[in-house]
């Protein structure tokens, strides 16, 4: 239910995701981040990303098979984070 819910309220910024190629035109902004922690946060706590990804991120993208940035708009990279996904995405 929640995840048809944040389906809905992307669909309202993003309506037609489109496929991007991989690399620096297939990111995401920190908004889109803070969004889904903030709407997820609830399931979330103190998890990873690997229960993000296969719990949240994963369903919400299976359908269209698409990525997360697809699913909420890809942009151009400006620049590029790395990180762990074995650490608390918010602490």
């Amino acid at each position: 239910k929640e995840l048809a819910k944040y389906s809905a309220r992307v669909r309202e910024s993003c309506p037609q995701p489109r496929r991007t190629a991989r690399g620096a035109d297939r990111a995401i902004k920190i908004g889109h981040v803070v969004d889904l922690a903030s709407f997820f946060s609830r399931y979330i706590r103190s998890r990873n990303m690997y229960y993000i990804e296969s719990n949240i991120v994963r369903p919400l993208t299976a359908r269209g098979n698409i990525s997360f940035a697809e699913l909420v708009g890809a942009c151009r990279a400006q620049w590029f984070v790395s990180h762990y996904w074995g650490m608390p995405l918010c602490e």
